[in-house]
């Protein structure tokens, strides 16, 4: 019995295929996320996808304080975007990065593989304010026949962006140059400085210095700072630094050895036994903490501070002196310091030699002028 006539198999999956895309796009029923834009491969009928992933910022600048990361207005910027694919085969993929609404740039990677990602990379240099960026793949929505409206796969990052990142990097890099002029012109008062035999003691002010927070105003990297921000950063900083060093003591260190027992009348100047400042102990070394100087100089700066870009880069920024700090006075020798005094005892030929009795030292600078710099 023949068969009763009917339309083609291969027209009748069509009109049905057709029909379920036009009820689709018409009820909105599209299965696409606003991260993700997705086509079905015709031959492996593999559901392709691309995916912005990640989306970061980072100073193109290497900043002197640790750990900032930061933009800075008027400096260099790159701006990170990664795309992830799914499905088989290879295709390309579309993409773009833009910074408030305008195109920074925008490229095809050909021949992706499906399942994996790439990143691209594009320079800005942003202005002050508030600015958003974009990271967009398939952007005109290729890979898909959905409405443009889904505008593809995109993540985008809002960022405040001042001066402070710059002004902070620019005042740690003036106390790293502050700290070296200061160990060039430091030095021990002999007036608070006494000699017995071996031993030196020292008290509190025996080391002098000139003013840190001078050196920081006068630095390279200061000096086209706004001036009241610098002051004010300049003068916590050395207030700090000062409170330190006046309350430096010598603990009657063993720095000249062949003073306990001196042929002569008087003993020569002798340099001492180097030793780490750091055995050199100061009451103030509180102030060198990085709570103390954060304290400090919130307080300095009051009103001038108040964003949150500006209360983490002066948090970075005390963080980042108070660790120098503790490096540096573990890493400076105290060496060079000539002493000298008078040998009492010394009455030949009934006592040929005497230690040295109420000596003191050479007020010498440069006897901290070596290891790190802060």
């Amino acid at each position: 019995m023949a068969k009763a006539p009917g339309k083609p198999r291969t027209s009748r999956g069509i009109s049905r295929r057709t029909a379920l895309h036009v009820l689709g796009a018409a009820i909105g029923g599209w299965s696409v996320a606003q991260s993700s834009t997705a086509s079905a491969d015709p031959i492996t009928k593999t559901t392709r996808s691309v995916s912005v992933t990640s989306l970061s910022l980072r100073p193109k600048k290497h900043y002197a304080i640790e750990g900032l990361t930061l933009l800075s207005a008027a400096e260099p910027a790159i701006i990170d975007v990664t795309i992830s694919t799914t499905g088989s085969g290879t295709f390309s993929v579309p993409w773009r990065i833009e910074a408030d609404g305008a195109e920074i740039l925008s490229g095809t990677n050909l021949e992706v593989a499906g399942g994996s990602s790439f990143t691209v990379t594009a320079n800005w240099q942003p202005a002050a304010g508030q600015r958003v960026v974009v990271g967009i793949a398939d952007p005109a929505n290729t890979l898909k026949a959905a409405p443009l409206s889904l505008k593809g796969a995109r993540k985008s990052l809002a960022v405040a962006v001042d001066e402070w990142p710059r002004w902070g990097s620019s005042i740690r890099e003036g106390v790293r140059f502050a700290v070296d002029q200061w160990k060039l012109q430091a030095k021990f008062k002999p007036a608070l400085v006494r000699v017995n035999a071996i031993a030196a003691t020292g008290s509190p002010g025996c080391l002098d210095g000139p003013d840190l927070a001078a050196l920081i105003r006068t630095s390279p990297a200061a000096v086209k700072m706004p001036v009241e921000i610098r002051d004010k950063l300049a003068k916590a900083i050395g207030d700090a630094w000062k409170a330190w060093q006046d309350q430096v003591t010598i603990p009657g260190l063993p720095w000249y050895p062949s003073f306990a027992s001196v042929p002569a009348p008087t003993a020569p100047p002798m340099v001492n036994v180097a030793t780490p400042l750091v055995a050199c102990p100061s009451n103030g070394i509180t102030n060198m903490s990085a709570g103390s100087i954060e304290s400090r100089l919130v307080a300095a700066l009051g009103s001038l501070a108040q964003s949150a870009s500006a209360k983490q880069v002066v948090s970075l920024l005390a963080s980042s002196v108070a660790l120098g700090f503790t490096k540096w006075i573990s890493g400076v020798q105290v060496t060079g310091v000539l002493g000298y005094g008078p040998v009492p005892a010394f009455a030949p030929p009934y006592v040929p030699s005497g230690p040295v009795v109420n000596g003191t030292v050479i007020e010498k600078p440069g006897s901290l002028n070596n290891g790190p710099q802060l």
